[in-house]
C-alpha cells in the first residue's frame, strides 16, 4: 500500500510473536545512557549492540522555560564484507518530548514507531524506500 493511504491505529497494543529470544546484556555506560549487546556473539567486530540515551528536559533560568527531553536508541548490526571490511548497518530512533506532555502522549509516539516498523502498509518503504 502507498504511504499516502497508510493506516495507523491509535491506542493499539503491540505484541511481538514468534521468533527467538536474544538477550542483550549491559556492556558499557555512557554519560547519558547505556550500551547493551548480544554476549552470545563472541566476535566483537560483528556483535549486535544498542546504545540507549536519555536527555531529560532542563529548565533555563534566563528564559524561564524548559527545553525538550530526548530518548534515543541506536541499534547496530555490524557485518563483514567479502574483502574483510566491517560495515555498520544501523537503525536510529529519536523521540523528543516536552515536559508538559503526558506519559500517554509520549507512549503514543512510541506506538506509532512500532507500527511503522511492523505494519504491512510500510513494507515497501522498509524494503526499498518506496514513497509510493
Amino acid at each position: 500500500m502507498p504511504l499516502k493511504g497508510a493506516v495507523i491505529k491509535e491506542g493499539a497494543t503491540m505484541t511481538p510473536s514468534g521468533g527467538t529470544s536474544v538477550t542483550y546484556a549491559s556492556t558499557a555506560t555512557t554519560g547519558f545512557g547505556t550500551v547493551t549487546s548480544v554476549a552470545a556473539v563472541s566476535d566483537y567486530r560483528v556483535r549486535p549492540s544498542t546504545l540507549h540515551n536519555v536527555k531529560l528536559p532542563v529548565y533555563d533560568a534566563v528564559t524561564k522555560k524548559y527545553g525538550k527531553g530526548k530518548m534515543s536508541i541506536l541499534h547496530k548490526r555490524p557485518k563483514t564484507d567479502a574483502d574483510g571490511t566491517v560495515v555498520f548497518p544501523l537503525c536510529r530512533i529519536d523521540v523528543e518530548f516536552s515536559p508538559i506532555q503526558s506519559a500517554a502522549e509520549i507512549a503514543a509516539i512510541w506506538d506509532f514507531i512500532a507500527q511503522v516498523a511492523t505494519s504491512s502498509d510500510y513494507a515497501n518503504f522498509r524494503a526499498t524506500g518506496s514513497l509510493d
